[in-house]
């Protein structure tokens, strides 16, 4: 969640740099601890893509008295302008705190933890951690491949820089205890299976392991007849 919540981020900047816009971050607080409800975070994004219509990425946090609250950033379109009686309007939950122009939005990923407070709080149950809108045309080839590779073990992301990430990163799935690329069984080199130091598999060669098995340099050649 911390790798897409950073590459949320990155679509925000990056969308805000094409479009000549400017990013904001918005906190929302509660005013009573347990005022929390699973849709009311949904509600104020749903309000913010359709006021900008912009990328947003948000994370919650809990604060020291054990009530939720949240920050969000998203783009302000060019020429467009914010309204801290609009934002306090449409979350009638609590209060907003309103910070435009954000210039290092990478700040935002310090508020993200994972499953409750420094202090040993516990978020509430059923409570999202963060959300984000879906990647942007801004995204280079590049960009967008290591996004999406980032949602995988740093030993796949190998596999997929040896086979080329922009063209295997899209289709990259796992696949059992392994993992499909293109074409490939990527397997972990860190298994306590006979298998050390060994990456990939021809993706026709599931059957192998029934029948004979040999090295060839880092690929594991079979041949199911005995």
């Amino acid at each position: 969640m911390r790798n897409r919540l950073y590459w949320a981020i990155q679509n925000v900047s990056r969308e805000t740099y094409f479009t000549g816009g400017s990013m904001m971050a918005i906190t929302l607080t509660y005013r009573r601890v347990g005022q929390w409800s699973p849709n009311q975070i949904g509600g104020f994004i749903t309000w913010l893509r359709e006021r900008y219509g912009g990328g947003y990425a948000w994370c919650a946090e809990l604060q020291k008295r054990g009530a939720m609250h949240y920050h969000v950033l998203t783009v302000l379109p060019p020429g467009d302008t914010w309204s801290k009686k609009e934002m306090d309007f449409e979350w009638y939950h609590g209060f907003t705190w309103i910070t435009h122009p954000v210039e290092k939005p990478g700040y935002i990923m310090k508020y993200f933890s994972k499953g409750k407070s420094k202090d040993g709080k516990q978020y509430p149950k059923g409570a999202r951690i963060c959300g984000y809108s879906r990647p942007s045309v801004y995204l280079d080839n590049r960009a967008n491949a290591d996004r999406m590779a980032s949602r995988f073990p740093a030993w796949v992301q190998e596999c997929l820089d040896a086979s080329g990430r922009e063209e295997y990163a899209g289709t990259c799935y796992r696949d059992g205890g392994c993992y499909s690329i293109g074409g490939q069984m990527a397997v972990n080199p860190y298994s306590t299976t006979r298998l050390p130091d060994i990456w990939q598999i021809e993706h026709g060669m599931r059957l192998a392991w029934t029948g004979e098995m040999w090295y060839s340099s880092n690929v594991v050649e079979a041949s199911t007849t005995k």
